[in-house]
């Protein structure tokens, strides 16, 4: 009870003051002295609310520049393996192939290679190639035989700071020609006839600087040099010249020089030398390539000095992910004109009255490659060509007017222009083909037409692979008609002609078709057999007059590697 006592006494005491205060509530309070309207720093909070940001901030990044070339790896596009035709993967690298066969007119062919296997520091390969025929054709002097044989020796080796490479060939070429030796006319023609043959010899070297890091310098020197045995005369000829190389950013710097000399037979009308100074600069990106560069050659011949500053620019653009290419250039060259390269186009060549060398002064292409789909492309280009002093043939005629197959050179300036078209494309596993058309335009200055030079060219070439060890190759060539003309020969005695270019003559040559047809059977990935069909419709064309090309003819033969 006692307890129960206390606590109520307790209570009381506390609710006295609550009591006495609340009945006071309606009492007016006046308070005198200085009244403070903020709440005192102690009763404020001590921090502020912040805003905090979703997004990570990172530092900005800095790049140091390395001025070192440093090796990307390329990866190239993949090829739809079925594009490829394997017919048997190749366990090892082979070192040698050999091909050779033989046909009607006891025409032969040999095709040898050996290669060294592949090294980083050297290689050597070896190559050697054969076509001889008895001709078989009755309208021409021992029915047209011929005889051309090429052995070329190419050699590699690269060493730390530098590549050397070179090569060498030699060159036979054989002909029976019908040649006006001497105006005497109790000679038959088959008495004038000769078998003449022109030895070429070719060689080249090149020396390379390595360039290890961006800032090198990039050089190259390189040399040619030429023999060919004409009749009883010879020329001579050798090239050098040498280029460098700098690249700074996106640009690359350059310049070549060289110096062009070339000498035929003891006159010295026929001795001439080609300078050339060449800077340029080329950029290269994903997309572009351009190069603009002045080209100063000098034409040194007959104790005359002629100089002239041609361009040198190239363009092209990769567009649309891959599918159309533009391209564009625009140059201008001196042309050596010489023997060995003569040659081999016009073996019929009898007199060279003096070789001139030509200046092209444009040479204008303008052009686009263009994809249509995975396995098919389309070219098409424009060019434009105006040169002085382009190198024709001109069949000598004797002033007795009897005919002849022997050949002289003339001179006159050229305006070409030409229209190109090329369709190539894969169109299954088992066939692929490439097939082009040519439109040529010429106007000339003296002669009334350019001689030898055809209006319309086309050509087909078509591959079908049967049943992967069979192969069907087919060869379809057009060239439309052309200008053969012919120069007026006078002869002193028994002397050698003299070849005048007055009162030329001229014909024309019709337009073929020559059509190709061969077979090949694979044995193994070694051994395979083949069999040629050539000129299937026994077209009768001749491409230069008076000298007809083989009329039907077949050649089978073996190839072999290992």
């Amino acid at each position: 009870m006692i307890k129960k006592a206390l606590y109520i006494v307790s209570f009381s005491a506390l609710l006295s003051p609550v009591l006495m205060a609340q009945s006071n509530l309606n009492q007016e309070v006046i308070a005198v002295g200085e009244r403070e309207l903020q709440v005192k720093e102690v009763y404020k909070q001590a921090f502020f609310p912040t805003e905090e940001d979703t997004v990570v901030r990172k530092k900005e990044s800095s790049y140091q520049i390395d001025p070192v070339l440093y090796k990307t790896k390329y990866v190239p596009d993949t090829i739809v393996p079925a594009n490829l035709r394997i017919l048997e993967p190749l366990s090892s690298l082979n070192r040698f192939y050999a091909k050779a066969g033989l046909g009607l007119y006891t025409t032969s062919m040999a095709d040898i290679y050996y290669n060294s296997l592949r090294n980083r520091k050297t290689g050597l390969a070896i190559a050697f190639n054969h076509r001889a025929s008895k001709g078989g054709i009755d309208e021409l002097p021992n029915k047209g035989a011929f005889s051309d044989n090429k052995i070329a020796l190419n050699g590699r080796v690269m060493g730390k700071k530098a590549k050397l490479d070179g090569g060498l060939e030699f060159q036979s070429i054989g002909r029976n020609v019908i040649q006006p030796l001497y105006n005497d006319a109790n000679l038959s023609s088959r008495q004038r006839d000769s078998k003449v043959s022109h030895e070429i010899v070719r060689a080249n070297a090149n020396v390379i600087k390595l360039q290890r890091k961006r800032k090198d310098l990039g050089l190259e020197l390189n040399t040619k040099l030429n023999y060919t045995r004409f009749y009883d005369d010879s020329e001579l000829g050798f090239l050098i010249g040498a280029g460098g190389s700098k690249k700074m950013g996106n640009e690359i710097f350059g310049a070549k020089v060289s110096a062009d000399y070339n000498k035929y037979g003891n006159e010295p009308t026929n001795a001439s030398t080609i300078i050339k100074i060449s800077p340029q600069v080329e950029t290269n990106t994903e997309q572009f390539y351009v190069k603009a560069g002045l080209s100063i050659q000098g034409n040194l011949q007959d104790s005359k000095s002629n100089f002239s500053f041609f361009p040198n620019i190239e363009f092209r653009a990769i567009l649309a992910d891959n599918k159309f290419t533009p391209y564009a250039s625009f140059t201008g060259n001196y042309l050596r004109n010489n023997l060995s390269e003569i040659l081999t186009v016009n073996p019929y060549l009898y007199d060279t009255q003096s070789l001139k060398n030509s200046r092209e002064k444009i040479n204008l292409l303008i052009g686009a490659r263009t994809k249509l789909g995975k396995n098919a492309s389309f070219d098409f280009n424009y060019r434009f060509q105006n040169t002085d002093d382009h190198l024709f043939y001109a069949q000598a005629l004797l002033s007795t007017g009897e005919d002849n197959g022997v050949y002289t050179l003339i001179y006159d300036n050229l305006k070409a222009s030409t229209v190109s078209l090329e369709l190539s494309a894969i169109a299954s596993r088992k066939l692929e083909f490439i097939t082009s058309f040519q439109y040529h335009s010429y106007t000339t200055k003296v002669l009334s037409e350019a001689y030898y030079l055809p209006n319309l060219e086309s050509k087909l070439v078509a591959k079908y692979t049967i049943q992967k060890k069979l192969i069907v190759n087919l060869g379809l060539s057009f060239i439309g008609e052309r200008t053969a003309g012919e120069s007026l020969v006078a002869t002193g005695g028994d002397s050698e002609p003299l070849i005048s270019l007055r009162a030329p003559i001229q014909s024309t040559l019709k337009a073929y078709a020559d059509l190709g047809l061969g077979f090949e059977y694979r044995y193994n990935r070694r051994l395979s057999a083949f069999v040629n069909f050539n000129n299937v419709l026994s077209a009768k064309y001749q491409q230069f007059n008076p000298y007809q090309a083989q009329r039907f003819g077949v050649l089978g033969g073996l190839s072999y590697t290992f």
